[in-house]
């Protein structure tokens, strides 16, 4: 607050991790402000509790809302027990059952020296900060990265339908996709762009030529070596066999 600066924490199906942005006379501060939290980390029992009432109130927003439901409950039956099923929020059940030693006994296992990667953007004096990160990085504990978790075996190809009582129904389509890693990724990124928004041509045939739908686009749940694509919409009930004719159509349209 005192510099205008922010310190935001940030994670998802791979990382974990803390950003700190300032004005670059306040470089020093970023630094010790990033090495106190990576390295030294409260894990207060009143900020615990608030910070998870938060987290427990955005997944029952989620929750509430049938499209977001709807992408989370597509995730689940696409990745079954794999540890994928969840994104980075967890599930209500898990988080009532967290306490602060769970976290604790996370930080150990990831705050370590083969596990931590901290990188430095925009205006900013390398002969200065990178010998201070240095030497709060070299306080880190030794170790190495977790195992990565096995790659996903998608099941076999099934239909599911959910019921639940709402004004519209939610189609899902999923494909096994390639990870962050794997040497399509840059070819699924440009996928996703040609099937996403307004100006994508599934947009216009699904919605704005056959009016068979409010909203349309894809998406990717992305790990490091594998993940999901898959294509989504909301139409209206008894439409949705229609919908998925159209997405059939467009990926055959793209493949030739």
């Amino acid at each position: 607050e005192a510099v205008g600066g922010s310190l935001s924490p940030l994670s998802g199906n791979n990382p974990l991790g803390v950003a700190v942005e300032v004005l670059p006379g306040d470089a020093a501060l970023a630094c010790e402000l990033l090495r106190d939290a990576v390295l030294a980390p409260a894990f207060a029992a009143r900020t615990f509790a608030v910070e998870r009432d938060a987290e427990l109130a955005q997944l029952q927003q989620d929750e509430d809302d049938v499209v977001s439901a709807g992408h989370r409950l597509a995730r689940k039956k696409f990745f079954g027990d794999h540890p994928f099923a969840l994104d980075a929020h967890g599930e209500l059940e898990g988080l009532r059952a967290l306490r602060p030693a769970d976290l604790r006994a996370l930080w150990k296992k990831l705050a370590v020296g083969g596990n931590v990667v901290v990188a430095v953007a925009g205006d900013f004096e390398e002969k200065s900060l990178v010998p201070a990160l240095t030497r709060w990085l070299a306080r880190l504990p030794r170790g190495s990265a977790p195992a990565k978790p096995a790659p996903h075996a998608p099941a076999r190809a099934a239909a599911h339908r959910v019921a639940r009582e709402c004004q519209q129904a939610l189609v899902f389509d999923a494909f096994p996709g390639p990870g962050a890693l794997h040497a399509d990724d840059t070819a699924a990124t440009v996928l996703h762009e040609i099937l996403s928004g307004m100006s994508a041509r599934l947009f216009e045939r699904v919605r704005e030529e056959k009016g068979l739908a409010y909203f349309v686009g894809a998406s990717r749940v992305l790990g490091v070596a594998d993940g999901m694509f898959y294509l989504y919409a909301g139409t209206q009930p008894g439409k949705e066999d229609e919908v998925l004719g159209e997405f059939d159509a467009e990926l055959a349209r793209l493949a030739a």
